[in-house]
């Protein structure tokens, strides 16, 4: 998933002539703490509500202050996870796309990027949850793949946790009408599979669940 599939449609920018009131009002509105301000389709930097009220511009032209935007942007090829990777660089709410041109083409939030690992994770399909430890040196996910192909089954997705310099937890979903003989599987090939999840569908009603209410407590 690229930066240009994650731009949320019809989101505000400001103007070079808005003033901090407007630029206030748009955070607000839209619970965020930084816009960008777009001059036609040129981005001049991302300005905080911080920034407004520590400059004491909200009577004033954002244009007058550029020099304390922040330059902050992706190009829309960028992978999901260098999108994730700027948010955190950044510390912003919002982040602007830009093609390689360096032209303007819209505005990733939170809730895009939330949108865009829940879709990675297939989080909302339904499926079962295992985890299993082992040595870095030992990983193969082209095993795990065949295991559970070898099963009439399919792997949804697959994460992978650093717990030490050579030690991984692996994280799988797998969609599957026999749990039972997917875990016997991988015991035979001496994993020592846990399964996170007896009923695949009430688990991912409550993981949607709480993936929901986490979006609403962000209002994003």
């Amino acid at each position: 998933m690229l930066a240009l599939d994650l731009i949320s449609k019809d989101f505000p920018v400001l103007l070079p002539s808005d003033d901090g009131n407007r630029a206030i009002d748009i955070m607000e509105n839209y619970m965020v703490s930084d816009l960008a301000v777009i001059d036609k389709e040129n981005v001049l930097g991302l300005i905080s509500m911080s920034n407004i009220y520590d400059l004491n511009i909200l009577d004033s032209d954002l244009i007058t202050h550029q020099h304390k935007f922040m330059r902050a942007f992706v190009f829309y090829n960028q992978h999901l996870f260098d999108v994730i990777n700027a948010f955190e660089l950044y510390n912003t709410s919002i982040i602007p796309v830009v093609d390689k041109n360096l032209k303007f083409l819209g505005i990733i939030t939170q809730k895009s990027i939330l949108s865009g690992i829940s879709n990675i994770l297939s989080v909302k399909e339904q499926g079962y949850h295992l985890k299993f430890s082992l040595n870095y040196n030992d990983y193969s996910a082209t095993e795990i793949s065949n295991i559970i192909e070898k099963n009439d089954s399919k792997l949804l997705s697959l994460f992978i946790e650093n717990k030490a310099s050579t030690e991984i937890t692996i994280f799988i979903k797998v969609f599957t009408n026999d749990i039972e003989a997917i875990i016997q599987s991988f015991e035979r090939y001496k994993y020592d599979v846990i399964l996170l999840n007896n009923d695949a569908q009430d688990y991912d009603e409550l993981y949607n669940e709480r993936m929901d209410n986490f979006l609403h407590f962000l209002n994003i």
